[in-house]
């Protein structure tokens, strides 16, 4: 479903469908698990979105499928992808791809020309805290889920 993160960008593929994710305004691991959670703590559709730099990508994650606009495209798509088997999808991919997640967000992980942190210590902090959100997020999703807890 998520391809491994490489220089801010990643991949989503639903059935045939395939889109590009930017990291520009959408901390996707974070701000993707938190809104599966929160949905699948209450029984309720949840919306996730991205920016797809140029574009934005929206999905309403439904009991039964996925709907998906494109604003580049101008196109919905209606995927037969379940709510648990995509949250199942996702918490996966976090797993498979734990470390790459963690630097989604930091330019200068992948681009020594942008500016990094101005100490290795701001820097283990950044990536404690990191750690620890997506792994208490990662953790709720696995509990909501019924799997394993890493």
């Amino acid at each position: 479903m998520l391809e491994k993160p490489h220089c801010g960008w990643s991949r989503l593929t639903l059935g045939d469908n395939s889109w590009r994710l930017s990291y520009v305004h959408c901390d996707l691991p974070i701000e993707w698990l938190l809104s599966v959670t929160r949905g699948l703590s209450g029984n309720e559709d949840f919306y996730l979105w991205n920016d797809k730099e140029g574009s934005d990508l929206h999905c309403n994650i439904h009991d039964d499928y996925c709907q998906i606009y494109d604003t580049l495209e101008e196109k919905e798509y209606i995927i037969p992808v379940s709510k648990i088997q995509f949250c199942k999808w996702l918490l996966m991919d976090i797993d498979n791809y734990f470390e790459e997640w963690l630097s989604w967000d930091d330019n200068s992980s992948w681009n020594p020309e942008m500016p990094g942190f101005k100490s290795q210590e701001e820097k283990d902090k950044y990536y404690n805290e990191r750690r620890e959100i997506l792994t208490f997020l990662r953790n709720r999703l696995a509990e909501l889920l019924n799997e394993p807890e890493s």
